[in-house]
């Protein structure tokens, strides 16, 4: 009796869990191929999720059958009508998105499956019949995808060429990087504001007309390591790319590469880089805290069989294809700001403390990729910043005022990369191997920042943007740079570093090298996407958009100095002005939350954490509305509001120069009527979002959320350098499902709330609750000194229920 009830749960069980991620991950071998995934890390995938979730429920329905037969059976059916009902909605979901409605009419239909179960018996039979069919589609997976070139035999042994040349390599290739981004109004490289990269400029030949091939990272960065363009098909793993720059050079250099995307360097040659087990968790595309194939297989599994109205509210699976919980970075082992101003490269610094002649340095660095977080100074700025205002679903919305404060958090980032890249430059120098270095400095693509039109998916449109890369190379004895301008490829690097050795490639490519010979005006640039879908464009064609594209970018953000990236739109002319010279008015009827508003009152400049990032709620407040920030009186910054869920909010990022060490009064003025006439209203603060009283948590405007058995959780308090970092976990066991914030009090006020999936960095799992875990990070300044009697509280919130987390070993504060 129960092993027939098991066969069918086997298979229901198989249709709910392992089918969607069978037939999303056969056609996204990559997922598997970028993480370094074993064949026994893959087959103990596939049959983890066909058995796992099976042998779970069995055990569960066997205890029930001890306990009585008409308890099995009803427990039976229940499991019956879920099974049945995940069927139901992953077969629906993907042809009509009826929101909420649609769970509602999955779980009638799995009902009814399990009705149709308990009446009918051929049903019965036909599920014992199945039985044998989780095991075809497991047995289709692993060997009949391309899944299954991951399970061949071992990487294959490279045959190296004979190099004779010892000078040492450097190729950084940065993520996400436009030519636009780096240029001033002469198209030259825009040398006050990138520095780093106006240094090397001055010593490379920088073709500044340089394209890529593919627009999704692990297929162009594979094409820069080849010099082909990607084959449809091939995964970026060695077994499939067996001759590349590393296998050229293995014989005479020494290997050692950071590969995010690929795994191309022969394991026996390669060495992976000092520092990479630091450097893991400050890296958004690398493993770390919420790094897991558990983590990473629910979320990708949830975005497969809920609707997209409902999964939107998950983290995005769009911009890497690992840790997609990924969230601040932690302070762990960072002993003072500068070295947490290190974080987005402490390790290409630590792998070049290794560098050496017949040394090859491959680094793929993760800036300025998403999530936009750093600030030119290196410093990281707190708040959500994995939410990009005006980007739903990968697209750019109608609100061109906030794809341009977009484009502005992406250009300082792009300026935290040219301070990667200085590191990079002087620890060459320090070590006496610049002048007889080559270097090579490029990125996989580009991105987009057009209203209405995807962020990375090249389109016709958008190619300007996505298909011009920066490319430099500095040739060993090169002392002068020049700017070498026509038709240019990624795959063209390869074929280039073996010329500038003096090495013949062993294999056919299809770049060519570019030294030595006089580049086209014009050709025919086309990149590819994931889908194998082509953009094509003549190059003359699309320089004639860039160049249209800079003009629209310094007349948005200027040159040279950094204070023009703060403000945009009708506001921007009360910039500069102080509140008190403008007679400003307060707003009838609107008032603001500002999140984490504590942390400005307590500013460190030692910290490398800033609190420049200023978001809230704006209560009666509607979505498409101008305001201003002001910090200590005067106008620093611009915005607009927007809808999040339903609720009206704004971000704006301030200029780190305005705040200053300690309190820091920060107010924000809405915008009163249109355009250039539009007048400035004061918004008051509103109400606290929440407040304590005792142990009692109360909502503003709403009911009190009393302290709750059913939100459990644990804390742990870590202090170093200048920074705080609490991290734990916390559930809502009566939902089963991670709560909705974090908030901590200090002496019984709100200080810092922490919602939403970009602080939830540890893979951690309660009594089967995925994704429960915590991390967030608080400078030193904004909380009392340990002891003294101050109070630290930190509670869980989960809809109408809180709950005080309990902390582990010693606490610095009292409770």
């Amino acid at each position: 009796m129960l092993a027939f009830a098991g066969g069918h749960v086997f298979v229901l069980s198989a249709f709910a869990f392992a089918q969607p991620l069978f037939d999303l991950l056969s056609r996204n071998a990559e997922f598997f191929a970028v993480r370094g995934s074993t064949r026994w890390d893959i087959v103990a995938f596939a049959a983890g999720i066909l058995l796992l979730p099976t042998l779970a429920l069995v055990l569960l329905e066997a205890g029930a059958l001890a306990l009585d037969v008409l308890v099995w059976r009803a427990l039976h059916l229940v499991v019956v009508a879920v099974l049945s009902g995940l069927v139901v909605l992953y077969a629906l979901q993907t042809r009509v998105d009826l929101g909420r409605g649609l769970v509602v009419l999955s779980a009638l239909g799995g009902a009814g499956l399990a009705a149709l179960y308990l009446r009918a018996p051929p049903f019965r039979t036909f599920l014992t019949v199945l039985v044998p069919a989780p095991l075809l589609m497991a047995g289709l997976f692993l060997f009949d995808s391309p899944v299954s070139r991951l399970l061949s035999d071992p990487e294959p042994t490279p045959a190296p060429a004979v190099v004779e040349a010892r000078a040492p390599i450097l190729l950084i290739v940065f993520d996400e990087l436009a030519t636009v981004s780096l240029l001033d109004e002469r198209g030259r490289v825009d040398a006050e504001r990138f520095p780093n990269f106006g240094r090397l400029a001055e010593r490379a030949t920088f073709y500044r007309d340089a394209t890529t091939v593919h627009g999704w990272t692990e297929h162009a960065v594979t094409a820069i390591l080849t010099g082909n363009l990607p084959e449809p098909g091939r995964l970026p793993i060695l077994v499939d790319h067996p001759q590349n720059l590393f296998v050229l050079l293995a014989a005479a250099y020494r290997l050692q590469a950071h590969e995010t995307h690929t795994r191309l360097c022969p394991r026996s040659y390669c060495r992976r880089g000092a520092g990479d087990e630091a450097g893991a968790a400050l890296d958004p595309a690398e493993p770390g805290q919420g790094d897991s194939l558990a983590s990473d297989v629910s979320i990708l599994y949830l975005h497969v069989v809920l609707p997209d109205s409902l999964a939107e509210r998950l983290p995005p699976i769009d911009r890497s294809w690992r840790n997609f919980r990924r969230g601040v970075p932690s302070p762990a082992g960072v002993v003072d700001a500068s070295e947490a101003r290190c974080v987005p490269v402490c390790r290409l610094v630590r792998m070049l403390d290794a560098v050496g002649p017949e040394t090859l340095t491959f680094f793929h660095a993760a800036l300025p990729h998403v999530p936009w977080r750093y600030l030119p100074s290196g410093s990281t700025y707190l708040g959500d910043t994995g939410a990009i205002p005006g980007l739903r679903d990968s697209t750019w919305e109608g609100d061109e005022l906030l794809t341009r404060q977009a484009r502005a958090r992406y250009l300082l980032q792009v300026g935290a990369a040219d301070r990667a890249l200085g590191l990079a430059l002087d620890r060459l120098r320090e070590e006496g191997l610049w002048d007889e270095s080559l270097v090579v400095v490029t990125a996989d693509h580009g991105l987009a920042f057009t209203a209405g039109l995807p962020r990375r998916e090249p389109v016709v449109e958008t190619l300007d943007e996505i298909a011009f890369v920066p490319l430099f190379v500095k040739l060993p004895g090169q002392r002068r740079g020049r700017i070498e301008p026509g038709f240019a490829q990624t795959i063209d690097i390869v074929p280039t570093i073996a010329d500038g050795l003096g090495v013949e490639l062993p294999w056919s490519v299809s770049g060519t090298s570019l030294l030595g010979r006089e580049l086209a005006a014009d050709g025919t640039v086309s990149v590819t996407s994931d889908e194998s879908r082509v953009a094509s464009a003549s190059l003359a064609d699309l320089l004639g958009e860039r160049g249209e594209n800079l003009r629209e970018q310094v007349a948005d953000f200027g040159t040279g100095v950094w204070e023009t990236m703060y403000a945009g739109g009708p506001l921007a002319r009360f910039v500069g002005r102080e509140i008190v010279e403008l007679d400003v008015p307060t707003a009838d009827g609107l008032g603001v939350d500002l999140d984490g508003s504590a942390l400005l009152e307590a500013v460190d400049p030692a910290s490398s954490l800033v609190p420049s990032y200023v978001t809230g709620r704006i209560a009666g407040g509607e979505a498409g509305r101008d305001l201003a920030v002001a910090v200590n009186g005067r106008i620093v910054a611009t915005g607009r509001t927007y809808d999040s869920f339903g609720e009206t909010r704004f971000a704006a990022l301030v200029p780190e120069s305005s705040l200053q060490a300690g309190a820091n009064d920060v107010q924000v003025l809405i915008g009163n009527g249109g355009g250039s006439g539009a007048a400035l209203e004061l918004l008051e603060p509103s109400e606290p979002s929440f407040s304590l009283d005792g142990s009692t948590v109360a909502r503003a405007g709403g009911g009190i959320v009393l302290e709750s058995a059913d939100v459990r959780g644990e804390l742990q308090v870590e202090i170093g350098g200048s920074e705080v970092e609490f991290s734990g976990w916390a559930a809502d066991l009566a939902a089963s499902r991670p709560v909705d914030a974090i908030l901590l009090f200090v002496d019984g006020r709100l200080v810092y709330t922490a919602s939403g999936v970009a602080q939830r960095m540890e893979d951690v799992s309660f009594e089967g609750i995925e994704g429960v875990g915590f991390a967030f990070v608080l400078p030193e300044a904004s909380l009392p000194p340990p002891g003294g009697g101050r109070s630290v509280r930190v509670f869980a919130l989960s809809g109408e229920r809180a709950a005080e987390l309990a902390y582990e070993a010693a606490y610095p504060w009292r409770r």
